[in-house]
């Protein structure tokens, strides 16, 4: 049961959500530079554009200059908290985790199927619409951008602030538990509206928004439960199973 415990916690910490996150980090952004090389101009997730913007606040400019600005950020904050305490870094933990991901992201699909066709929706739709070869491979970076960039603008930014402010405004008899949930329910609300706005997004469907609030609020039960690295690789190898089967 201790060792039980122990992974849960380690799992959750700042070193592990780093060095889990970090091959889809790099893996993203060196696809995107090979892909923004060749015919797919611009070919970007969204919520990573919005996280380059808040950056350029800062004087960064540069999509390349932009990413290792983040990664050197992220490698800062990490190497702070590994000097308050001894850390090891386990392969069977990484790999203890890589299995969590997977089984949420098969769950999430089948519960969004199962949730279809109880309310008698259309079939389960992906983000974006694909089809040919020529498209696979942007689909697949762009799941892939979805797990790093969404879950940090909607989980951790998102999230957590509406949770800090509805405590901060209710005051202290607020219960946390119906805080978080009410927290939970808007950013799921939020998370589902962003696929429809701007020039590229899709076209509004109540069967589509529905299904991504109920994945949103999946996505936000795992964030709070088991960290942001693993609702990062759940959300993007559940995209990357809806696009390629």
């Amino acid at each position: 049961m201790n060792k039980i415990k122990h992974y849960h916690q380690e799992t959750k910490s700042l070193p592990y959500i780093f060095f889990f996150s970090l091959p889809m980090l790099i893996l993203y952004e060196l696809l995107i530079l090979s892909l923004n090389k060749a015919e797919w101009l611009d070919v970007r997730n969204g919520a990573d554009v919005l996280v380059k913007r808040f950056l350029r606040v800062f004087g960064l400019e540069g999509f390349i200059g932009l990413s290792l600005a983040l990664l050197v950020i992220l490698v800062v904050f990490v190497f702070k908290e590994l000097k308050k305490r001894s850390f090891q870094l386990r392969a069977d933990y990484l790999a203890g985790m890589l299995v969590e991901s997977i089984l949420y992201a098969v769950l999430l699909r089948y519960l969004l199927v199962i949730f279809a066709s109880v309310v008698s929706a259309a079939a389960i739709m992906p983000v974006m619409m694909w089809s040919g070869r020529r498209v696979l491979l942007p689909a697949v970076v762009l799941s892939l951008g979805a797990g790093i960039y969404e879950e940090l603008v909607f989980r951790v930014v998102l999230l957590q602030a509406l949770i800090y402010v509805s405590l901060r405004l209710i005051g202290p008899r607020a219960r946390k538990g119906a805080v978080t949930v009410l927290a939970v329910t808007v950013g799921a609300l939020i998370f589902s509206l962003s696929h429809y706005i701007g020039a590229l997004g899709d076209s509004f469907r109540l069967s589509s928004f529905i299904q991504r609030v109920v994945a949103g609020i999946f996505l936000s039960g795992v964030f709070l439960f088991r960290g942001y690295g693993i609702a990062a690789w759940t959300h993007a190898l559940f995209d990357l199973y809806v696009v390629l089967l």
